[in-house]
Formats: C-alpha cells, sequence, structure tokens
C-alpha cells in the first residue's frame, strides 16, 4: 500500500511519506524489487519530470535507502533510476543538474561499491565543469560535460 504511494504526482503526499525514513526506508527494503519498479514508474511516467517530486525521490533514496541497500540493490537504482538522468540534453539540463547535486551531496565520498567510486569521480567532473563554464554556449558545455563523463564511465 505504502509503495503504491510512490507514483502520487503530490508532493504533499511524498512528503508525508517519506516524512519518517525510520519507518518507511525497511518497507521498502523489505520488497526492493516492487519498489525499484514502482519508483521506475513514477520518475519515468511524466514526460517533463516535476524536479521537486524528483527531488524528493532520490534524495530519500540517496540519503537513507542507499545506505543500507545491498550492493546488488544499489546496482539497480543505480541502472534502473540515476543511470537515466545523468547525461545533459537541453530539455533535461536542470534534471541532470538536480541529479548530480543529488549525487555531489549524498552519495559522493561513500564507497560502498566501484559504481559511487567512478560516479563521484563524475560529480566532481560535472561540478567541475559547470563552475568553471567561461560564457560557453550551453549545449557546447552540455556535449562537453557529457563526453567526459561518458569516458569516466568507460574507464579512458
Amino acid at each position: 500500500m505504502l509503495i503504491s504511494r510512490l507514483q502520487d504526482p503530490s508532493a504533499i503526499v511524498l512528503e508525508a511519506l517519506y516524512s519518517k525514513p525510520s519507518a518507511i526506508t525497511p518497507i521498502m527494503l523489505s520488497d526492493s524489487t516492487t519498489y525499484i519498479s514502482s519508483l521506475c514508474a513514477s520518475v519515468s511516467s511524466q514526460a517533463k519530470h516535476k524536479r521537486a517530486i524528483l527531488r524528493l525521490h532520490l534524495s530519500h533514496l540517496a540519503s537513507h535507502l542507499w545506505t543500507i541497500a545491498d550492493p546488488s540493490i544499489q546496482d539497480d537504482i543505480f541502472h534502473r533510476i540515476l543511470f537515466p538522468f545523468l547525461l545533459f540534453t537541453k530539455p533535461r539540463q536542470k534534471t541532470a543538474e538536480l541529479v548530480w547535486d543529488i549525487i555531489t551531496e549524498h552519495l559522493s565520498g561513500t564507497s560502498s561499491s566501484n559504481t559511487l567510486t567512478w560516479l563521484s569521480d563524475c560529480a566532481t567532473l560535472v561540478k567541475t565543469q559547470t563552475i568553471a563554464s567561461d560564457g560557453t554556449e550551453s549545449a557546447d558545455l552540455m556535449n562537453q560535460v557529457n563526453f567526459d563523463v561518458s569516458a569516466k564511465i568507460a574507464g579512458v
């Protein structure tokens, strides 16, 4: 029942859902497959994501659930929920920035998996390039960041 509330489009409902992370997180982890599928459906169901809703979901995920999840669940979360938002495009630029901010805030510095090691390096790279932009055209900067992140992921 609670997991079905993940797809609610109301920020008020989601804030209430996530207000007691010590109570809700074990419930979500007890059926991680359903939780991840429901969260995937929630974040991918909207053509244009409401960033406030996405922030609520991903902040809870990164700050509470990730820290106690098994590595296999972390990998599933990464591939199905985080990865689709990592690259910049013109329509999703603000969403990608939001996801990188959450990664930087909650996941960088934790070394519980190999995924986090290179992801943390990528977050630093993204932050450095977006801060150091010197008037570079937005599309050019996004392309460069995407190229650098892809190279880092590929181990180049």
